[in-house]
């Protein structure tokens, strides 16, 4: 599948007519390599369109915009800083799958990107019982680009979706699939 990536950095790919297995193979690859632009084309997130962010303690001096628009811009210097938790609260119950996260990079001589390795990923159906289901991988921060939450379980509704950590909480991007 390699050409196809040769021909996404020529700027002449096109995944219309690619089969569906094509299409998953592709993606691992791209992931792989750290494409995002063509990760996104191939993959593209379920946006969080209507909810809501919460914060356990702002970190201000951070300068975070904490808003759910910035957990899906695709940029790794927006995004949300928090003391202990961030938490995100759908409209619509939401199914996830794959949780892809990135830490939060805009201001490294005040808050490190590696702020929350080692949180606990838990999700809710009420917003008052959290459910682990996942744990922020220790190469969470270390770089500009988006690291995979190994889940402990598929989520088919969920209201919330909370990171929590035992000091300091910063993302820069949300992706769910």
């Amino acid at each position: 599948h390699f050409r196809h990536i040769l021909n996404y950095l020529r700027g002449c790919f096109v995944k219309d007519g690619l089969s569906q297995d094509v299409l998953r193979e592709l993606a691992i690859e791209v992931d792989f390599y750290q494409l995002k632009g063509m990760y996104l084309m191939l993959c593209p997130p379920t946006p969080i369109l209507s909810g809501t962010i919460s914060l356990n303690g702002i970190f201000a001096s951070a300068q975070a915009e904490n808003t759910i628009s910035s957990l899906s811009d695709g940029n790794f210097d927006t995004g949300a800083c928090a003391t202990f938790h961030i938490t995100v609260t759908f409209d619509h119950p939401t199914a996830i799958k794959r949780i892809k996260i990135a830490g939060f990079h805009k201001n490294p001589s005040v808050w490190s990107p590696t702020n929350g390795k080692g949180a606990r990923v838990q999700y809710s159906d009420d917003g008052f019982s959290f459910i682990e289901c996942g744990i922020i991988p220790n190469n969470f921060g270390d770089e500009k680009c988006l690291v995979e939450v190994p889940m402990s379980t598929s989520i088919s509704a969920v209201k919330c979706l909370r990171f929590q950590h035992s000091s300091f909480m910063g993302l820069s991007q949300l992706l769910l699939e």
